[in-house]
């Protein structure tokens, strides 16, 4: 995802079923019409841009590395935050080491401060533990200081989990396998040529469906050939008879983009989930861009600018947000980075 488009972490419409299957990283409904695919160094990434986007959310809610846990035991707001994994990890295991035949555990779809309890075992075993598991599963969130989360419990389906590749293909338009077989083409053509010539990038994808047709390549500032990768695109492209493309060159700094991706999964993250795991922060999501700068960084929260206890709340959170970019451990991964926090209201208007 280009760091030019504002990251929008909460404002994706995404299915209620997505707990399991977007973990298989399919949405069939939305990949009918759109086949966007991406090669990044050895890994060749073949889905809709909606999945893209749903997976990177899943993953995202999943922040807490050990390093992390260090920073967050030093932060007030977030020190109370105490699960030293993933939540929906920690909530698994210790409903397993409680007894429990537990699948897993997932967040519902933004807004919704929800968390799935998948249960294994016979329809008998659920209806016989349903309650006493959802009790439970409470009692752990508020023993980390997720009061702002609740709990369901739902019957673990592995046939709803696991959908194919081949299964994925069956349901799309004779149209749509056609696109997705010359992308493959395309991909694996550049690909090669692109190895051939040693040219340095950081990946490529090519969009081709009914609505667009484009090749976009990311290249660092460093790389002087950009005429003769954009010539070497051309040709494939020519050689195949696949219809006309836009070719676009993404022309980033290096040192710029890892200063970005830092804070995007080591600053963002960690905050994000802070603010949405306590009631006393009234958080529903967060949004972030670096474009134009400085680093905006939006707190969405669930208060109407006509509540009186607005800017009160706006306040604290603002003062906590600034807190938690203030410690050592954060200015070390911004770097100096200027920002500008913004609060805002259920209502879409600025809080401080």
């Amino acid at each position: 995802m280009s760091n030019k488009i504002k990251r929008e972490i909460d404002n994706i419409e995404i299915p209620k079923e997505l707990h399991y299957r977007a973990k298989q990283g399919i949405q069939q409904a939305k990949v009918e019409t759109k086949v966007s695919k991406r090669f990044m160094g050895n890994r060749k990434i073949a889905i809709s841009t909606a999945v893209l986007i749903m997976f990177f959310i899943v993953i995202g809610s999943t922040f807490v590395s050990p390093t992390m846990s260090s920073i967050l035991a030093k932060v007030p707001f977030l020190s109370n935050i105490t699960a030293s994994a993933p939540i929906e990890k920690v909530l698994t295991e210790e409903l397993n080491e409680r007894g429990y035949k537990v699948h897993g555990v997932d967040q519902a779809p933004y807004p919704k401060k929800i968390m799935y309890v998948a249960i294994n075992g016979t329809q008998a075993y659920y209806e016989d533990n349903k309650d006493e598991i959802l009790n439970e599963a409470e009692d752990i969130l508020l023993a980390h200081n997720y009061d702002a989360f609740s709990v369901q419990t739902v019957k673990y389906n592995r046939e709803k989990e696991l959908v194919t590749e081949e299964e994925m293909m069956e349901n799309l338009s004779e149209e749509t396998k056609q696109y997705v077989k010359e992308s493959d083409i395309l991909i694996e053509e550049i690909h090669q040529k692109f190895e051939e010539s040693g040219f340095n990038t950081s990946g490529f994808g090519v969009t081709h469906n009914e609505y667009d047709h484009n090749v976009t390549v990311d290249v660092p500032n460093t790389e002087k050939r950009t005429a003769e990768i954009e010539q070497t695109i051309q040709q494939i492209i020519d050689s195949n008879d696949f219809g006309e493309f836009d070719i676009k060159l993404n022309i980033f700094n290096k040192e710029r983009r890892e200063l970005e991706s830092a804070i995007a999964t080591s600053v963002i993250p960690p905050l994000h989930e802070g603010l949405r795991a306590r009631k006393e922060f009234h958080t529903k999501g967060m949004a972030y861009s670096f474009h134009p700068l400085p680093l905006q960084i939006i707190v969405k929260t669930t208060i109407d600018s006509s509540d009186r206890d607005a800017k009160e709340i706006a306040k604290k959170i603002e003062t906590n947000v600034e807190g938690f970019l203030n410690t050592e451990e954060i200015k070390k991964v911004m770097k100096n980075e200027p920002y500008k926090i913004i609060v805002r209201s259920s209502d879409q208007k600025k809080l401080n």
